[in-house]
């Protein structure tokens, strides 16, 4: 409790120190809406804002809009045109944009509605299990696994707490943040859930000018005020943090005349949804159990919490009879836990398991199809992609299921329990879409519009743009950067590089 108790001081410190400092002054792009007299065919811009269109983007023989047109003297006619796809990826500038918290499916809307048309259509990309950004930038970039999915933990090896927040405050990063080449300073992170819209902003120029100084081909960046925009703002936030976006890729296609490749994802989907929080740690002392920061005896608990989310880690010697707890809950979606060799998926109605073998996994339910698995099954069978005990591979079960409620889920749960992180849970929850849990303190700077971290489509389901035009279907997070960078080795940059 005392570690608690000066994480909470910490935090309070932090925002009223923010709230108090305000921003820095930062110039914000301003590249301009699409003149009006546009047409499917042709999208103008009066970029010098003399009320005259001076460039527009206009559909090639396919009827992509991948030509680029400047009216220089503003005649009406175009004197430089320019085709992005003359450019080969290998050969000019590639900028890979890392948001935080947008779903698949907004982008597919904003898409559908005329953004972003020079680029392929989106891919969707399902997020690692638990659906937390350090897990899912961890996998992309392929750094080594993390002590824990959330920046603090209980670490088994130490019986006490463990947390990387005193450390992020002097300027550390997060494993994978070594590996690229921007990323949101700490006390910008915590800013940006309390005034996002500004902040963002800012962010967006710092994306440029981080490109604008990078000496690599490939650059990397990470916008953490992305997720304040949704969970502040839901629906409308991930489309606002969108539109920012899209100007941003404007600006560059217009001052390098195309010459330049980008590529932008998300780290995990976000439920988009009003959620109320709910105490795992009050009902959980109700039930008999003692949660606290180490384990001392057979009813001690200790929770992994971070943040306002749908999934919490629980270590516990007794990770069945805390499910029996949980469940009795209406709020509680899933239990997930190691029992022997297989894991155990548990929800309110009944059980199923996870089990592996010979490299393949197999889905069973015990009393109950948890995951409404059996049309999957079924489907498996008939494609002859399924043996006779039931294991199919990780790709079957990835590529029948990436539309699925629970997309992916056998090999997501087995992951998740099998070294995604170094002090692995014993008992994973997910609370339905509409709660979260977490920290209390939270909940007086925000109201939560929309949040993530379960294991359904909706918080696991996010995007991947190209203009790379490598990416064709659906993918994984760890695959991704392998299929828009087939020759890019992510490495850790230098400490001067980091900071």
């Amino acid at each position: 409790m005392p570690i608690m108790m000066k994480f909470s001081k910490l935090l309070f410190l932090t925002v009223i120190f923010v709230l108090t400092s305000g921003c820095a002054a930062t110039k914000h792009l301003a590249f301009p809406d699409r003149d009006p007299a546009s047409t499917q065919k042709e999208i103008r811009y009066d970029v010098n804002g003399n009320g005259i269109s001076d460039f527009a983007l206009r559909a090639d023989a396919h009827d992509n809009m991948s030509i680029l047109a400047y009216d220089d003297d503003e005649d009406g006619r175009y004197e430089r045109i320019y085709n992005i796809n003359d450019y080969a990826t290998g050969d000019v500038p590639h900028l890979i944009i890392l948001l935080d918290s947008i779903p698949y499916q907004c982008v597919l809307d904003k898409y559908l509605a005329g953004s972003f048309k020079w680029f392929p259509p989106p891919q969707k990309v399902i997020a690692p299990f638990p659906s937390l950004t350090d897990v899912a930038f961890n996998r992309l970039v392929h750094a080594p696994p993390r002590a824990g999915t959330n920046n603090r933990h209980y670490d088994h090896r130490t019986n006490s707490m463990s947390t990387s927040y005193w450390d992020q405050m002097e300027g550390s990063k997060r494993d994978w943040e070594y590996y690229i080449d921007y990323s949101t300073p700490f006390i910008t992170m915590g800013l940006g859930f309390i005034k996002p819209r500004e902040i963002y902003r800012g962010e967006l120029e710092q994306i440029k000018q981080t490109l604008d100084q990078s000496l690599s081909r490939v650059t990397i960046v990470y916008l953490a005020s992305s997720a304040g925009m949704v969970c502040k703002y839901g629906r409308q936030g991930a489309y606002e943090c969108l539109d920012g976006v899209e100007r941003l890729c404007l600006q560059l296609l217009w001052e390098r005349q195309g010459a330049i490749k980008i590529s932008i994802m998300a780290d995990h989907g976000h439920n988009l949804m009003k959620s109320k929080f709910l105490s795992l740690q009050n009902i959980l002392n109700d039930a008999g159990f003692r949660v606290q920061d180490k384990i001392e005896s057979d009813s001690d608990i200790v929770m992994d919490t971070e943040g306002l989310v749908t999934y919490v880690g629980i270590h516990t010697r007794r990770p069945s009879a805390v499910a029996d707890a949980l469940l009795k809950l209406s709020q509680t979606e899933l239990t997930l836990y190691m029992e022997g060799d297989r894991v155990i998926v548990r929800n309110a109605m009944g059980s199923a398991a996870i089990e592996k073998k010979r490299g393949k996994l197999r889905y069973v339910p015990i009393d109950y199809d948890v995951l409404d698995y059996q049309p999957v099954i079924d489907a498996l069978k008939k494609s002859d992609q399924i043996d006779a005990e039931g294991f199919a591979s990780a790709d079957a079960w990835f590529a029948i299921t990436v539309d699925h409620e629970f997309p992916d889920a056998p090999p997501q749960i087995w992951n998740a329990f099998h070294g995604m992180v170094v002090c692995t849970p014993d008992l994973m929850v997910t609370l339905h879409d509409g709660y979260h849990n977490g920290f209390t303190l939270f909940e007086s700077f925000i109201d939560m519009a929309s949040t993530h971290g379960g294991l359904n489509q909706i918080n696991c389901a996010t995007f991947l743009l190209s203009m790379t035009g490598r990416a064709t279907g659906p993918l994984r997070t760890r695959e991704v950067l392998k299929v828009i960078e087939p020759d890019y080795v992510p490495a850790v940059k230098s400490l001067k590089e980091s900071e």
